[in-house]
């Protein structure tokens, strides 16, 4: 059975403003001078993103602006993300509010799409530009030119080509900006213009990326969609109850976040290079702070004073009523034996161990056999991950 592939892209609009929207009025959020995203009253008054803050407040006088922070949004964004995710492992975030998703499989792809769209669109967005298509750079085209209803402009297999034709050059997004801009001044605007030149002449005329703008141009794009949510991290999450939101009880609780951390890194062998605490307050508002690390930390005890750090540069947190600790940007560490501890909860190691022990203690009569010092891999072991883990150094001394 041959599966096509299906890729999806879903821009939401609304998503920034609806963040930061606490009342009735009309809010825009802005990075600079310039308006990033609305909400749906302040579109219906007329305001667009990409207008200047004035211009916004000209076409609608009560829109309230707040300023782009991106710590408000990484939560909100995952929400949506997981619902994503729950669908297809093939997620790729673009940016918070737009995303490449694999719907290839069994199961049909506009279906999927439909019930994604059910569940996130209401409540993360008031609109999403959607496209499907069977490739990302056909799926966003189509996106742009489904406007914001949330209704899917699907590309069919063996249509790709008729689907460009009338289309300007400025949709061939993954070309550089420059030869964009170069291609109306040569007299090729369309796709179908461009389509008509020789591939030898293009690749003559643009150098690399002349190969590119005429595979663009037929709707080829074998770029894969890279999945990149959900991340490679270490959680831990814990609740509080109101006896221990301010004094020794939050400081206490770092240190558990700490300990939840150490156990999940050292499952996966691996050391982080930035850390992150959440702060959720009763009022429903979020305070987050991550800190970038010079070299992997893996202990409970460095990762309680990385932690410790981050509160106290936050300040006085009263009303925290949740806390959540991140360890990502994971790096692999060497492997290193784990003490008798750990051996002994594992009961396959720990008979295999003691079978060893007892059969040396035969071999070696009015001796005492027991588990020497741990021995780090050498140099292969660690090359070709062939460490095993249950070997131990024997030492071996006269009774």
């Amino acid at each position: 059975m041959i599966t096509l592939r299906q890729i999806a892209y879903i821009e939401l609009a609304g998503f920034y403003a609806g963040v930061q929207k606490t009342g009735d009025a009309p809010v825009a959020v802005a990075l600079g001078r310039q308006l990033l995203d609305v909400d749906g009253l302040a579109a219906a008054a007329g305001v667009r993103p990409g207008q200047t803050i004035r211009q916004g407040r000209l076409a609608c006088p009560g829109l309230v602006v707040f300023p782009y922070d991106e710590a408000q949004y990484r939560l909100p964004a995952r929400r949506h993300w997981d619902v994503y995710a729950r669908h297809t492992p093939g997620v790729e975030p673009e940016e918070y509010h737009r995303c490449f998703l694999d719907l290839s499989g069994p199961a049909p792809a506009q279906e999927e799409l439909e019930s994604i769209l059910a569940q996130v669109v209401p409540a993360s967005a008031w609109g999403a530009a959607v496209g499907l298509a069977g490739s990302k750079f056909l799926a966003r085209v189509a996106a742009g030119l489904s406007g914001w209803g949330a209704k899917p402009v699907w590309v069919a297999v063996g249509r790709e080509a008729d689907f460009l034709t009338d289309l300007p050059v400025s949709c061939l997004w993954p070309l550089s900006p420059e030869l964009r801009q170069r291609l109306p001044l040569l007299g090729l605007k369309t796709v179908g213009q461009v389509r008509m030149v020789p591939v030898a002449e293009a690749a003559r005329r643009f150098g690399k990326e002349g190969r590119l703008l005429m595979a663009l141009c037929c709707g080829v794009d074998p770029t894969p969609v890279r999945a990149g949510y959900p991340e490679r991290t270490v959680e831990c999450e814990l609740s509080l109850p109101d006896e221990t939101v301010v004094g020794g009880g939050l400081w206490a609780s770092l240190d558990i976040l700490a300990t939840g951390l150490a156990r999940g890194l050292a499952e996966r062998m691996a050391g982080t290079r930035r850390i992150e605490l959440t702060l959720e307050h009763n009022d429903g508002r979020y305070t987050i702070l991550s800190r970038e690390l010079a070299r992997p930390r893996l202990s409970r005890t460095s990762l309680r004073e990385q932690l410790f750090t981050l509160m106290l540069h936050a300040g006085p947190a009263p009303g925290v009523t949740a806390l959540r600790a991140t360890a990502d940007a994971l790096v692999r560490m060497h492997a290193e034996q784990p003490g008798l501890a750990l051996i002994q909860e594992d009961e396959g190691k720990w008979v295999r161990l003691s079978g060893t022990l007892e059969s040396l203690a035969r071999k070696y009569r009015g001796t005492v056999v027991e588990p020497g010092s741990r021995r780090p891999p050498d140099h292969r072991e660690t090359m070709l991950d062939l460490y095993d883990p249950t070997r131990w150094t024997i030492k071996i001394s006269e009774e």
